[in-house]
């Protein structure tokens, strides 16, 4: 399996928005057609995010570089019945301790989608560590 690594500074310079460092539940299923069961959601933790991707440890089978997978959100997880749902493409990942760490870049993104994800990106800058840019 191709790796990248996120100490590599080309791989940090991908990113050009604001990202901000959080620790949210989420889960995710891979959507491209390959060996992964696509009808598993599988957990995941969200490590930072922004407006244009996410960072995150992912458990269960590895995707590969360049799946396109489907997010599910909700750093309040009793408030709402389900989260935000935003599909991306891993374009980084690495083999961690307990699962992968992925970078998956957004796409696609409806316009009500990407109103939500600001929000959301918008209260996370107000509930925690200062933001990184890379």
């Amino acid at each position: 399996m191709p790796t990248v690594s996120f100490d590599d500074p080309s791989v940090l310079d991908q990113r050009s928005a604001l990202r901000k460092p959080l620790e949210w539940q989420g889960a995710y299923r891979v959507l491209t057609i390959r060996s992964v069961d696509q009808s598993v959601w599988r957990p995941c933790t969200a490590l930072d995010l922004s407006t244009g991707g996410i960072a995150l440890e992912a458990y269960g089978p590895a995707p590969a570089l360049r799946d396109t997978v489907l997010l599910r959100l909700d750093p309040e997880p009793s408030c709402r019945p389900v989260g935000l749902q935003l599909r991306g493409r891993i374009r980084n990942l690495r083999q961690v301790r307990y699962g992968t760490l992925l970078g998956v870049e957004f796409e696609a993104l409806h316009p009500l989608q990407r109103r939500e994800l600001s929000r959301l990106v918008l209260d996370a800058f107000d509930l925690g560590p200062e933001p990184r840019r890379s």
